[in-house]
């Protein structure tokens, strides 16, 4: 997947990228090789914080956070642990060996710690919500049915086949590489 990438200095832009300075205020773009005299001085503008600079990366699909970066140019935003090489296996394996608790969703088996009966869900959530909490599953179902409109494409969850969808296993808190690693930094290995 390709997207706009921020970097704060052109020595993180290789010499085949194509720089592009973004200015906010009035709203215009510059673009050109790292090496390009106007595009130093837009190094310069983004170190006083009059644009940001950008480049176009081909990023792993995994990684929704550049999505981010890409449409809230006005926002300078980090990910820590991605940059870091941590996997989500690795952060709850790291918050299970420092004795945190993690959120009950992902002890139930859920990916993700939405709330119970998020609409963003595909069939295999929903399946499983119906399961686990069916009160919620016949709420949203009577909500869908009141505004016309289904959560899942095309699909009301009152005539949802049961065994439709998938079902991923739940997060595993074995240590991996990082986890170890970071363990190790703080003297808990």
């Amino acid at each position: 997947m390709e997207k706009y990438v921020q970097i704060y200095e052109l020595s993180e832009a290789t010499d085949d990228e194509t720089v592009c300075a973004y200015y906010p205020n009035p709203s215009k773009n510059v673009s050109g090789k790292k090496n390009k005299e106007y595009i130093k001085i837009a190094e310069k503008e983004a170190r006083e914080g009059e644009c940001k600079l950008l480049v176009w990366r081909t990023v792993p699909n995994n990684q929704k956070c550049y999505t981010l970066t890409q449409n809230e140019v006005e926002q300078i935003v980090t990910f820590p642990l991605i940059e870091k090489g941590y996997s989500k296996q690795d952060c709850h394996a790291l918050a299970d060996r420092l004795g945190l608790k993690r959120p009950l969703m992902y002890d139930l088996g859920y990916q993700n710690n939405n709330c119970i009966g998020c609409v963003k869900g595909g069939m295999g959530y929903w399946n499983k919500i119906r399961k686990d909490f069916p009160e919620v599953f016949e709420s949203r179902a009577k909500l869908e049915r009141e505004i016309g409109h289904s959560c899942i494409n095309g699909v009301f969850l009152d005539e949802l086949d049961p065994d439709r969808g998938r079902i991923e296993d739940e997060i595993s808190t074995d240590c991996g590489i990082m986890c170890y690693l970071s363990l190790n930094d703080i003297g808990l290995s």
